[in-house]
Parts: structure tokens; sequence; C-alpha cells
């Protein structure tokens, strides 16, 4: 997500028209790197929001308040004692920069003025320099975030006491004044390089995400060339868009992408194809930037999964090997058979064998002996080995097969791990891999929790279910489906068990097509441009072993070639 200059002089619009002149009630910090203020302004409670995260820093206020940490920092003592019951006397940004600073005031409670203060609160949503840092009158820093020492930063040294130092200005050009001659010349000597990169480059405030918009709103391509780009065009969408903070006539807006928030913006995105009006920028902002936190967190937990799914894949692996190395050695050259023989000839020449003697030769064999033992037990010794070699004959292909099938079962899961879009959907596989019956969670979740398999509407009004973990897969297989469904799955690679309820009907060649496309999409060939997806009739899937949920046979399949993508649920 992209909180540049642009974004951040929308919401220092906002912010003026919101909380100026606002009290701030309360503080507190969520984590080590987000402060949430209550100010109470205009008679109504708002919550701003500053984060310092590298990879999601912002400022906005948001809608719900932000929970309080177990820890606190210095900062946000010192929040308390300077910030909480002061006013909001001023919101600024430095030009087309990505810092938003809030000058807060506390009158003095009598005539002695003792308690009177100023400081400045300077958010610095500035990539993985991002701070939160408080600032006296005398420009000198009380705390921040993260305290920057001369070794971190040797021209920003922020720690308390210390004068604060802005971010030296970019060494670029205004981006609401371009000069079309000068523009030509960058354009021109950039050649073949996307002009959206020249902009970025060469203009102050200025984001991809905002230079890919310029671009397509001069020449309708985001992509185009920066030597087949018009000057004039260029420039003049440009500062069209970088108007905006002096207008203030902003459209703050939502990129979507299959159904999801994949960007946001104080402008239309039109070059995303597909865009939706937000109630504001900080809406805007709050929304996307939530559903980057969770799926952040998300991916987290996806990637822990992974790794333990592979820690006990290597584990069945290695044990497969060792199983079938064991009976290749068992069986190698009729190794058993020869064991019994020898045992039998050690015995029949019993009385010819001396003490301390290292070898028997009988009926053109040469027979290793322990010289410490005597005839019996050699003989014995033996017969043990063929006892054990026929008992592996016997045990050990049971075993091999039950390791192939758990690397197979695990394999799938790991494939369903990969493809886990939720919270739900990564606690349930996690428990399968322990081996734990998957319960209904006991914790409320913030978003609504989806309780059985996922379900869409695809055309002439089929239904299709989606299993979300190895035992879902058997359970919309085997429990929830009729004889008389189709049962599709991509073609070779770990993915859900898909099945388009047909309710007496046969279903047409386009439902059966876009149920493969979602059998494709929630399959290991997701990334995949055409994908193989079978499907048949549900009587023809057989289960597979025991003890390995989700893993089938089945048999008089056809196949449909799909691009995956799913349908509106």
């Amino acid at each position: 997500m992209t909180f540049d200059a642009l974004t951040v002089a929308a919401v220092a619009h906002e912010l003026r028209q919101t909380i100026l002149h606002g009290r701030v009630q309360h503080v507190v910090q969520s984590d080590e790197r987000t402060i949430g203020l209550e100010i109470y302004a205009a008679h109504q409670r708002r919550w701003v929001l500053a984060n310092a995260d590298p990879q999601n820093a912002r400022i906005h206020l948001t809608a719900q308040k932000p929970g309080a940490g177990e820890r606190t920092s210095p900062l946000f003592l010192l929040l308390r004692k300077y910030v909480r019951g002061s006013r909001v006397v001023a919101v600024e940004q430095p030009p087309f920069e990505r810092i938003l600073i809030l000058t807060l005031h506390r009158p003095a409670p009598d005539e002695n003025h003792e308690n009177e203060s100023t400081v400045r609160l300077i958010i610095e949503a500035i990539g993985r320099y991002s701070n939160v840092i408080l600032v006296d009158a005398g420009g000198n820093v009380l705390d921040a975030l993260k305290r920057v020492t001369a070794e971190l930063n040797r021209y920003r040294v922020t720690l308390p006491q210390r004068p604060y130092v802005p971010p030296p200005p970019p060494a670029k050009r205004r981006p609401d004044q371009p000069e079309e001659a000068e523009l030509a010349r960058l354009l021109t000597g950039a050649d073949m390089q996307p002009a959206w990169q020249t902009l970025v480059a060469a203009y102050a405030g200025v984001s991809p995400l905002l230079a890919r918009e310029v671009v397509f709103r001069a020449t309708g391509r985001a992509d185009t060339p920066a030597r087949a780009a018009d000057p004039g065009a260029i420039g003049g969408a440009l500062a069209s868009l970088w108007s905006l903070p002096a207008t203030g006539d902003w459209e703050p807006t939502w990129g979507i992408e299959r159904g999801e928030i994949v960007a946001f913006a104080p402008y239309r995105l039109t070059h995303l194809g597909e865009w939706r009006p937000a109630p504001g920028i900080s809406a805007a902002v709050d929304a996307a930037c939530e559903r980057s936190s969770r799926l952040g967190a998300i991916d987290q937990a996806r990637r822990t999964l992974v790794v333990a799914i592979d820690e006990q894949l290597a584990l069945l692996q290695r044990k497969q090997e060792s199983l079938e190395r064991a009976l290749a050695g068992h069986v190698q050259n009729g190794a058993m058979d020869r064991w019994r023989r020898y045992g039998d000839l050690i015995l029949a020449q019993a009385s010819s064998i001396r003490r301390g003697q290292t070898e028997l030769a009988a009926e053109g064999e040469r027979i290793p002996l322990d010289p410490s033992r005597g005839p019996a037990d050699n003989a014995q010794s033996y017969f043990a080995r063929y006892r054990k070699a026929r008992a592996a004959l016997t045990e050990v292909p049971a075993l091999v097969e039950e390791a192939h099938l758990r690397i197979r079962y695990l394999t799938e899961l790991r494939g369903l791990a990969s493809l886990a879009e939720s919270r739900e959907a990564i606690r349930m596989l996690r428990e399968e891999l322990s081996g734990r019956e998957v319960k209904p969670s006991r914790k409320r979740p913030r978003t609504p929790q989806t309780t059985g398999p996922t379900t869409y509407l695809v055309a002439d009004g089929f239904e299709v279910m989606v299993g979300r973990s190895a035992r879902e897969n058997e359970r919309v297989t085997f429990d929830l489906s009729a004889a008389g469904d189709l049962w599709l799955h991509a073609r070779g690679v770990p993915g859900a068990h898909v099945i388009l309820r047909s309710g007496g009907r046969s279903p047409s060649e386009r439902a059966i097509r876009e149920a493969g496309e979602i059998a494709a999409y929630y399959s290991a060939a997701r990334a995949d441009g055409r994908v193989a997806v079978d499907w048949t009739e549900r009587r023809n899937v057989r289960r597979l072993g025991k003890g390995v949920p989700g893993l089938v046979s089945y048999r008089g399949e056809r196949t449909v070639h799909v691009t995956p993508g799913r349908v509106t649920k």
C-alpha cells in the first residue's frame, strides 16, 4: 500500500476539517510502533492513529479505538504528560514530504502559566526511517518511538535533548509546476524506460502509484515507454493531480482486484481498471491497511505452518528411504534364503568346526564364522537374520506404503496451507498436522468466522463447495455431497476438493467451467495461465488408505482446461 506525499496532503486536509482545535483526551500505545490519540472536536470523539512501521507507516483517523498494548515506551509516558489535555492548534505538511506535524498547545490552568506547554508531534512515514517524534517548543527532541544514535545515522541523531533535524529535502523537481521542455528532455533521455519510472526519479512527492496514474491519464496506458509519452499531456496530468492540495477536490478511492482492496489514493485510481469511491481518505487508508496488516499476519502464520509441514515431510522421507534400503538389503541376491542355508550347513558340519575357526567351506559356499562362538551359536545367528529378513518381507512393505501415503497426505496438506486465506483455515490445518480434532475456535473473531466449507454460486444457480483442509476435503466429498454431484480437482497437484451440487439437474458446460476455475484457483497451480481440472461424478471417487483424510482415487473423469479464478460468492 502506498502512503505517499499526496495522500499525506489529503490526510492533513481532512484532519484540519475534523480535529483542528480539538482536545486530546486519551493516549494509547498499541505496540512498539503505533500511537493512538483520542481527540474531542466539534462535539465528536475521533481517534487518530500514528504508525511508524517500515512497511506500513501512516497517520489517519481510524474508526475503531486502537487497542492498548502490554508494554509502553518512554515516548508514551511523555505524550501523557505533554499531549493529554492539549489542543490541536495546527496540522502541517512540509512541501511534498511524507511527514505530518501536529502542533499541540496546553494552556496554563492559572495565571502563573506554570504548566503551559506547546509541543509538536511529528509523524514521519518515510519507509524504513519512519518514526513518531515529540519535539518541544525550542525544537529539541523530547523522545521518539525509535531512538536514532550517531552510529545509526550521523546526519540525523534523534535522541532526547538533541535538536530535531528534519530529513534532508529531496533533490528533485516540484511536481506541481512541471516545465514541458525539461519534462521532454527527461522523457527522451530515458529511452524505453517506462515513463512512470522517469517521473518517480525526477519529481518530489511522486510515488509509483501516482506516476502510473499520471501516465495512464496522459496516454491511456500505465506502462507507456518514456520516449513514446507526450510531455505536454504528462505534465498536465501531473500538475492536475498535484493541484488537489490547493483546490481540495479530493476523490478518495480504493483500487479493487478480485473483489479485494489492493490500493488507495486521494484521487480516482483509473489505471487499475476497477476502483470504488471511499467515504474519506482516512477511511480509505484505514480499510486498506487493516486488510494489509491482517494479510501480513496470515502470511506469517502460513509460512510458519509450511515450515512445520516441511519438517515432518523431511522426517517421513528419511524414514521411507531407510525402510526401502532395509527391504532391499534383505531381499537382494536372495539374502533371506542364504541366511537359512548358512545356518543349516553350519549345523550339518558342526562336528568338523574347530573353535576359533573363521570360515566354513561347504557345498561350494564359504560361510563366515564368529571365532568367539561355537557352531550352534553361529547357526542361530544366521537363523535370527533369516527370521528378521522374513519378517521384513511381510512388514516393511506395509510400513513403506504407510509412509508413502503419509507423505502424499502431508504434500497435499502443504499445498492447502500455501493457499490458506484466513486464520480459521490455517488453524484447521495446524490442528490436522498435530493430529488434534478440529474444533470451533472459542475466541470471538474480529471478522465473521466461516463455519463450513467455502461456497460459491456459479452459472445457472448451481452451488459449489470448496474444502479448505484435508479433513474438510474429506467431508465435502463424502459427507456433504450426493453420488450424482460432480467432483473436481486440479490434475496432478495439491488442492481443494470441489463439489458442484447438481440437485438432480445436469450442470451446463458453463457451470462446470466456472467450477473448474474455482478448483484451479484453490490448487497449487493457481499462478499458472491454464490448468487442467479433472471432473467426474462423486460416485466415482474412492478413499485411499486409512488415517490419511483427503487422499482419493477416481475414475471416469473428463478434463476441462481453465484459467484459475473465483466467481462472486
